[in-house]
């Protein structure tokens, strides 16, 4: 368990570092959100969604992300509203 934990903190030091190359895409956020979910660090992660969010609200990868988030914490309502926005935003 201990290096597992240290191999995710690992990954999210090494997508923090990667943002500043991203040329603005959400890869790393969206990457870092994940890592924070794998560790159970669930409000950081829903964190970084909100953040990520605010700037890239049109790019569906992010809502996949935050839908799934939601719904593996049984905010169902909310996961299927941003299913349906994801869906809109694929159109």
């Amino acid at each position: 368990r201990l290096e597992a934990r240290e191999a995710l903190d690992v990954a999210a030091e090494m997508f923090r570092l990667a943002e500043p190359f991203s040329d603005g895409h959400p890869g790393p956020r969206l990457g870092l959100a994940r890592c924070h979910e794998a560790a159970f660090r669930f409000e950081e992660a829903y964190q970084v969604y909100l953040d990520l969010l605010e700037s890239h609200a049109h790019q569906s990868d992010v809502h996949v992300g935050l839908a799934r988030l939601e719904a593996r914490l049984r905010l169902f309502e909310s996961a299927e509203g941003r299913s349906e926005r994801r869906i809109e935003l694929t159109e």
